[in-house]
């Protein structure tokens, strides 16, 4: 996810951190690094420019903090201003029960699925969600509701004949539902016109949501801020969720929807599942384009998908060198449900991905491919590897679809990372 602006202005502040001091010269030639670097990632070019002069003004006359060089206090001008473009501070969705949240988009941008993650998300937090179709331009756009709700718990109104129908039956429904929070699915198009423009105005007069969510498709890049302004002229957006985030990696949406449209990024949609959406955090957005990755969002996902009491107790296995296969099979599954290898990736510095990456391959293909070995064990060489002789590891690659070459480069990280753990428990 946003990969490449990533890669630009980590290659232009190790270019920085190489100097010992920054002179004018060399601040022409960063700045016009800088500059490209942001148009080359589709970044609306007042942003770039206002994102540019911000710097220089805050480089000029400011006094370097004692036991920092010159250049280390340049790039935290850098980081504090790309932060302050990107909305400063976290802004939250905060939903109470009996409230309703209006969703806007265009078709194509990913509303329908970010319906799911955002019931989904209400989920995570104890509210149920109940959601009424009211898009009745896009063909088969209710069945893909009614399918998403089956799938992910959500019950879904598709009664009226018209938008105005659907949503005052929708209503009235509601609170005969026992639901704790109402969704309210608009109409699309493929453009924005002032037709959609009135018909989402009129949505909004008649349904009184307490919230308005703008859905876009971060992959067109600069667009998506000129769309949310034109959206924040009819109605009061609460805030943007910027849908594919993880098929984009220029990152030019995300980086002039807040400075243009002044409308805060809630949520960034990381995939098709209904996990798949995380909350945005300027500061730990601006740490990932800088390369420092985001230990906030990675410790976020951690908490929702670790049980801390099986947490505790393998620990305590690990500090007595009694971790096994089986226990790293159940790793296997916990970094599964925090998302693919890559994503988790995007969340560590730029250093530390550099090592792993020299070290080891993160590709998801080869955790498949050991989780495959693990499985072809009984659960007695599982728990015992050490009785793995010729003829079983024979036996377990065939099994897997592997090679014993495969089998035993597996059981040497797996010594590894239990004397790993075991380091790691003891000093707990």
């Amino acid at each position: 996810m946003f990969e490449s602006i990533s890669k630009s202005l980590h290659k232009i502040i190790s270019k920085i951190k190489a100097k010992p001091v920054i002179r004018q010269e060399d601040l022409t030639g960063i700045v016009s690094e800088i500059r490209a670097s942001l148009i080359e990632a589709d970044v609306n070019v007042r942003v770039v420019r206002r994102f540019l002069n911000r710097c220089v003004q805050a480089a000029e006359g400011r006094q370097v903090t004692k036991g920092v060089t010159v250049t280390e206090e340049f790039v935290a001008i850098l980081h504090e201003v790309l932060t302050g473009i990107l909305g400063s501070e976290k802004k939250s969705l905060t939903v109470q029960r009996g409230e309703k949240i209006l969703m806007v988009g265009l078709q194509g941008s990913g509303k329908t699925t970010t319906i799911a993650k955002i019931s989904n998300y209400l989920q995570k937090r104890n509210m149920s969600s109940y959601v009424i179709a009211a898009d009745r331009t896009r063909p088969a756009g209710v069945e893909q509701l009614q399918q998403l709700g089956d799938q992910h718990g959500f019950s879904v109104f598709s009664g009226g004949n018209t938008v105005k129908e659907a949503i005052k039956k929708g209503l009235s429904e509601y609170p005969r539902t026992n639901a704790d929070v109402c969704i309210i699915d608009s109409a699309g198009r493929h453009g924005l016109s002032v037709e959609l423009l009135e018909e989402i105005k009129d949505v909004h007069k008649l349904a009184k949501p307490q919230h308005v969510l703008f859905v876009v498709d971060a992959t067109i890049g600069q667009t998506a801020a000129e769309l949310a302004q034109a959206i924040t002229e009819y109605v009061p957006v609460s805030g943007v969720i910027l849908s594919k985030c993880d098929a984009d990696s220029r990152g030019g949406a995300a980086l002039s929807v807040s400075e243009i449209a002044k409308c805060p990024i809630l949520f960034l949609g990381t995939g098709e599942h209904a996990d798949n959406l995380e909350e945005f955090n300027p500061e730990g957005f601006a740490n990932r384009i800088f390369g420092m990755g985001d230990v906030v969002q990675l410790v976020e996902r951690a908490r929702e998908v670790v049980d801390e009491e099986e947490a505790q107790k393998l620990r305590k296995k690990a500090a007595k060198s009694q971790f096994t296969l089986n226990d790293l099979l159940q790793q296997f599954a916990t970094i599964k449900k925090m998302g693919s290898i890559k994503s988790i990736m995007e969340l560590l510095p730029q250093d530390i991905r550099g090592q792993m990456n020299s070290a080891s391959d993160p590709d998801e293909t080869v955790y498949k491919k050991q989780e495959a070995l693990i499985l072809s064990m009984t659960f007695e060489e599982r728990e015992n590897p050490r009785i793995l002789n010729a003829s079983r590891q024979k036996r377990i690659a065939r099994g897997a679809g592997s090679s014993q070459f495969e089998l035993r480069k597996l059981l040497k990280n797996f010594e590894q990372v239990k004397n790993q753990m075991k380091k790691f428990a003891k000093k707990r």
